[in-house]
């Protein structure tokens, strides 16, 4: 018993210090039994650093059971835009849209938190990449960036600036938008992300977007969407990255092209 416990602290102090691979072999010599939900959210992110996607999206669902269990509503909802973003990923977009609307359905009648920034971020790019809506786009980015204040979730805030930037710089505001841009990922904007959840660090590279900021966007859709986020194209990202939910919105707001609802 002692060896398991000691398995699952070395676990998560190797998360802690973002030593994905650590921390992956660590939970791998523990008892699954022992794991709580948390355990199993960052046991999910190392497997996804590790390059185990199936693996770790079969962890986040295990987690997001745990929560549910749990009666933690709030947990729930972020795992299942975890998820809705990892299904995107893999263009499996009728299951990211069903992720998200869980997602919604879980957070409804709930304190506003910092889920609720995760939620609207997590809106603001669907409006920019899939719908083309960019006043849209520019409402969510601007409540995902307060609810991030308010809350102070800082990934949440430097994303939303990001974001917003990439969506001034399509309305044809270039310069306020490469202005935001440049903001956000400066590095002392990258620094102040370090004070996340679960452990893991905010990205202290999101440069691509500001290189990527004119890439084309899909015709105008609807003002609301109720899915999932999805159109975006993941690209290679260093280790330290932004806490789960965050890494997947930051490869959407840093991507080069978006891709296309099949």
């Amino acid at each position: 018993m002692a060896q398991v416990v000691d398995s699952v602290q070395a676990a998560r102090q190797a998360a802690s210090r973002h030593a994905w691979r650590e921390a992956y072999d660590s939970y791998s010599t523990a008892d699954p039994k022992s794991f709580a939900p948390e355990d199993l959210e960052t046991f999910a992110e190392a497997a996804w650093w590790r390059g185990k996607l199936d693996e770790a999206i079969s962890l986040r669902e295990r987690a997001y059971g745990g929560h549910v269990a749990a009666g933690d509503k709030q947990a729930a909802a972020r795992l299942a835009l975890a998820l809705s973003w990892d299904y995107s990923g893999r263009s499996a977009f009728a299951v990211s849209q069903g992720w998200f609307a869980n997602a919604e359905r879980l957070l409804d009648g709930q304190p506003e938190s910092a889920e609720d920034g995760l939620m609207a971020l997590t809106r603001a790019v669907n409006a920019l990449f899939v719908g083309g809506n960019l006043s849209q786009a520019l409402e969510d980015f601007g409540l995902a960036y307060e609810l991030g204040e308010r809350f102070g979730d800082r990934d949440t805030q430097v994303l939303a600036l990001v974001g917003k930037g990439r969506a001034l710089v399509k309305s044809g505001e270039v310069e306020q938008g490469l202005a935001l841009i440049d903001e956000a990922t400066a590095p002392r904007s990258a620094a102040n992300c370090a004070r996340i959840r679960r452990g893991s660090s905010t990205a202290s590279r999101s440069v691509p977007a500001r290189s990527s900021a004119t890439t084309a966007v899909p015709p105008n859709g609807p003002r609301r969407r109720t899915g999932g986020v999805t159109g975006w194209t993941s690209t290679p990202f260093p280790e330290r990255a932004v806490s789960t939910g965050r890494r997947s919105c930051v490869f959407a707001l840093t991507c080069s092209e978006p891709r296309s609802k099949q």
